[in-house]
């Protein structure tokens, strides 16, 4: 009877163990270094000074940054590569995923600088009318600056890896491929509000004005889709359009009282609308059939469903009104509260997970765990005897407070804590496949678990004494 109860609290503290792995390694175990989640995303919280990694399949906090409080700062992320970005300064952060620092700033001196990143390729826009193309790691220019006559629009970079930089003065998007400037597509007017959006890889350009769409083939040939009237009636900066869209589907909003929310179909040129009453509308984004659409307003999403039709619903993402930053990374859409600490992830079926921005019960700036540290066995007032086979983790839970980071990082290195990592995950997102191996890797950590605590423990101890089960700390 004592004997199970004693192994359902050592069973406690090795599903702990086996969390701790997954919540810093993530879906892979590539180093002893903590390794955030393969699919996630980076999120601002202006109030904190705080940016946080969120796992995109779990919607939990696996690391993050402190920064300073009430600064505007946009999160610039593709791929692995994560730049903060002060809007009223211009001044530049890289941030190393892997060792949860900053490793690399530049201030570019530019208001409303845009950093446009996809892959390897990098430029700093600034609107007033400066192109430059950059490099990644070092943050330096790569080349001379291109001068393009101001005020300049959002700038994208296609699956090709050009950049399309919307000219207002001209009416023209100008194609910039490796800092050369290439012959710029006439698109409009002088003065017309232009902006791009890369759907599916390839160009599309909005003029507002002319209440048009341009798509730009991958050979360079122009289409055109007309779109209904009332885009023409768009306020001062005109429609609001996405960066880019995994697909075909592109929305075009035009924001107000007696708002239109318009969505094209570039293989097809089927254009759709649907009714949208919204003042205070931030940028609206696709994901599958749905469109979301951030009202300030009310701190919520306004979600059309192309596909079924029908009115538009509500779903709230903050508290209190604010602005509600909304992207679609890795096939996840993103609503962020950027002045409290929630968040919001969905996947392409419409499945949410709720994120609490304010959890530092994970890798941080102080707490990032160190590559294949020595273990050390904490001295015991009963001196028991060495273990003949002595076990790092045995030796880390020696420690009256561990976090489960802490416990990650007291393996030998990174292969043996693939099995549990993978075990962890299995367990988690697909318990009737779990790998044998990994099932074997568990339980021999298990037995020395169980082992040093019978032998560093008083029995009654271990008897009425419980772990917390996410930190592993006594209570």
């Amino acid at each position: 009877m004592r004997g199970d109860r004693i192994t359902a609290l050592v069973a406690g503290g090795v599903v702990a163990v086996l969390a701790g792995a997954a919540a810093v390694f993530g879906v892979g175990v590539s180093s002893a270094n903590p390794k955030l989640a393969d699919v996630g995303a980076w999120l601002w919280t202006k109030a904190r000074g705080k940016v946080v990694h969120v796992n995109g399949l779990s919607g939990e906090v696996d690391g993050y940054l402190n920064d300073k409080r009430g600064r505007p700062m946009k999160v610039v992320q593709d791929g692995s590569n994560v730049l903060l970005v002060d809007d009223t300064t211009g001044f530049v952060s890289r941030i190393e995923p892997s060792q949860l620092t900053v490793s690399q700033t530049r201030n570019f001196g530019a208001a409303g600088l845009q950093l446009v990143v996809s892959g390897a390729t990098a430029y700093a826009v600034d609107p007033e009318g400066s192109v430059q193309r950059i490099d990644l790691v070092t943050l330096n220019s790569a080349g001379a600056p291109l001068a393009l006559p101001g005020p300049l629009g959002s700038a994208r970079i296609d699956g090709g890896g050009r950049l399309w930089v919307p000219v207002t003065a001209t009416g023209e998007a100008v194609p910039i491929r490796a800092g050369v400037k290439e012959k710029a597509v006439k698109v409009g007017a002088a003065g017309e509000e232009l902006s791009v959006t890369i759907a599916g890889g390839l160009p599309v350009i909005t003029n507002t004005r002319a209440a048009s769409t341009v798509i730009i083939g991958a050979d360079g040939g122009t289409g055109e889709i007309t779109l209904p009237k009332e885009v023409a009636q768009a306020g001062e900066g005109g429609v609001l359009t996405p960066a880019a869209t995994e697909g075909s589907l592109m929305p075009i909003l035009t924001p107000g009282r007696h708002g239109l929310l318009v969505v094209i179909d570039t293989l097809s040129n089927a254009v759709l609308t649907t009714d949208l009453a919204v003042t205070d509308a931030g940028v609206p984004q696709v994901l599958g059939t749905k469109v979301y659409v951030p009202d300030q307003r009310t701190g919520a999403m306004i979600v059309w469903d192309t596909a079924a039709g029908g009115d538009p619903v509500r779903m709230q993402v903050a508290e209190r009104p604010g602005p509600i930053e909304v992207f679609v990374k890795d096939g996840l859409l993103w609503a962020n509260d950027e002045n409290g600490d929630r968040a919001v992830v969905i996947d392409p079926e419409g499945r949410r997970h709720a994120v609490d921005k304010d959890d530092t019960d994970v890798p941080g700036p102080s707490r990032t765990p160190k590559p294949r540290p020595t273990p050390r066995t904490v001295p015991s007032s009963t001196a028991p005897e060495p273990d003949p086979d002595p076990d790092p983790t045995a030796s880390a839970l020696g420690k009256h407070s561990l976090t489960a980071a802490e416990i990650v990082a007291a393996y030998p290195g990174p292969e043996e804590l693939k099995p549990l990592a993978a075990l962890a995950n299995h367990v988690r997102y697909a318990p009737d496949t779990l790998p044998p191996h990994a099932a074997a890797e568990a339980w021999r950590y298990s037995d020395a678990i169980r082992t040093h605590a019978r032998r560093t423990t008083p029995l009654h101890t271990r008897l009425t004494r419980r772990l917390n089960p996410r930190t592993l700390t006594r209570r």
